[in-house]
């Protein structure tokens, strides 16, 4: 506490310019003091006087095995913001610009120890270091990628970046490391190194493939990708018997690949079923289905639904619970909305004995008397025996056949499953 109470003293306020230098260097003298407050003083203290002696010293406490994370965290943001430091102090706040400094400070200083933080046992530093490495665009070694592709503690995400930075390289090693790679638990990491394989050696990634399809342990998505490349990257006599032999068992082929391997025939011009809306119904992604509802500018789903209270719109039924219902519902409400129209959202419109006409969407007909909703959400009634003729009841959504593409509509199911609220 009495030396944080000296760091305060020197460093807060206005600071003790002369007294500023020793508290930079404790940082790395002092190993046995653990106090927050004056651990970050130090850390500022080098950030202030932004000579490479201080980021070297910031650098090396990020890689501080006996160091709280948060600390290390702090330091990491530290050497992130050498070259353009904010104006306002990061520990107190207080106005104290500084000017910018040269970007080799920063990145020397924390180069060496780039390996390490890579391959941290907390994932936040792996993902603060990758961060740092990106803003201060320093190309990472060779050993330090390697170390990472080949780390399971590594975050997923980092591993890919790893695979596909050594693929840029050519590095030497990256046939090891894709069959490390191999051995993941994590399929977006097999599935990377799968694509990256499938540039590098046609026949590897061929009898990759065949493992992969014939595996019953295989994720959904990686046997996607599989047949995908043999319909691109692995196109080949090789890839087309595969194909082939795939075909001859359509029926037996899992719902959720059926569309995957009748578009990678389709491209290889292969005798098989054409891709049909029927094999959408299962296998997709409900990430990129939500993305495709929420963003997609010609379908807009969300201008005419809501999936909870809150944003889109009442002009289709909410969705909120359309898990609740089955695949086959949701296919056929997205590309034949006409054949089974939700009740209340159907438009129609009435011409009266009197001349009047009436329009809206469709609410009830019940014992003689029709109930029409209009923009303005105003019920009229209407009884039928007035009526002189009338419109079908149509629906206001378009088929999306022609807008989605299987795909697409496929990902879209995914998502509409997962959304099972009961209230």
């Amino acid at each position: 506490e009495v030396v944080a109470e000296a760091a305060r003293a020197i460093h807060d306020d206005w600071s003790i310019p002369k007294a500023i230098p020793a508290l930079a260097s404790s940082l790395a003298t002092t190993q046995w003091i653990k106090n927050e407050g004056f651990i970050k003083r130090a850390i500022n203290a080098n950030f202030h006087l932004g000579t490479p002696e201080a980021a070297t010293r910031v650098a090396d406490y990020t890689i501080r095995a006996d160091a709280p994370e948060e600390l290390r965290l702090n330091a990491l943001n530290a050497i992130s913001e050498w070259t353009k430091p904010d104006k306002l102090d990061r520990v107190v706040g207080r106005y104290r610009p500084l000017s910018d400094r040269d970007p080799a400070i920063a990145k020397n200083a924390i180069y060496d120890n780039l390996t390490n933080l890579l391959i941290d046992p907390s994932q936040k530093i792996q993902s603060e270091a990758m961060a740092l490495a990106r803003l201060l665009k320093i190309e990472i070694p060779g050993e330090a990628l390697i170390a990472v592709a080949k780390n399971e503690s590594s975050i997923p995400t980092l591993r890919i970046e790893a695979l596909r930075a050594l693929a840029t390289q050519k590095n030497e090693n990256l046939p090891a490391c894709i069959a490390s790679a191999f051995e993941s638990k994590e399929h977006s990491i097999r599935i990377e190194a799968l694509k990256i394989l499938a540039k590098l050696n046609l026949k590897s990634a061929l009898d990759r493939v065949e493992v992969v399809l014939s595996s019953t342990e295989a994720n959904t998505l990686e046997q996607q990708t599989a047949l995908a490349l043999l319909g691109g990257d692995l196109a080949s006599a090789k890839g087309d018997s595969i194909l082939n032999l795939l075909l001859n068992s359509f029926e037996e082929c899992p719902p959720s690949l059926k569309l995957d391997l009748t578009e990678a025939a389709a491209v290889r011009k292969i005798n098989a079923p054409a891709p049909d809306f029927t094999h959408a119904l299962e296998g997709g992604d409900a990430d990129r289905g939500k993305s495709l509802f929420m963003n997609h500018l010609a379908a807009q789903c969300i201008r005419c639904h809501k999936v909870k209270d809150g944003k889109g719109s009442d002009i289709g039924p909410n969705l909120k619970s359309a898990g609740l219902q089955g695949r086959g519902h949701h296919l056929e409400a997205i590309v034949e909305p006409q054949k089974t129209i939700a009740e209340g959202y159907g438009s129609i419109s009435l011409t009266l004995r009197n001349g009047q006409s009436v329009a809206g969407l469709f609410k009830s007909e019940v014992k003689g008397v029709i109930e029409i909703k209009d923009a303005e959400g105003k019920i009229t009634k209407v009884v039928s025996e007035d009526v002189k003729e009338r419109t079908p009841v149509i629906s206001t959504m378009p088929p999306m056949g022609a807008i989605l593409t299987k795909r697409e509509i496929r990902d879209i199911i995914e998502y509409l499953s997962t959304l099972k609220s009961k209230k």
